[in-house]
């Protein structure tokens, strides 16, 4: 688990996992650049910052 107590553990793991998304999407075909490329950055960069978000969301009680 990502979450402990008042903690985020591994804010690393978030920043591991989007370079790697971006790694990988430069050996796909060029022909995919526009289609299947952009929607996996864009979930790269989405996810960290949606757990982010509610981790933080739960700390403060908004």
């Amino acid at each position: 688990m990502i979450i402990s107590g008042n903690t985020l553990v591994c804010p690393n793991i978030l920043w591991i996992l989007h370079q790697k998304c971006y790694f990988l999407t430069k050996l796909f075909p060029k022909d995919e650049l526009y289609a299947m490329v952009q929607q996996i950055r864009r979930s790269a960069v989405s996810i960290p910052a949606n757990i982010n978000y509610h981790w933080l969301k739960n700390i403060h009680n908004f």
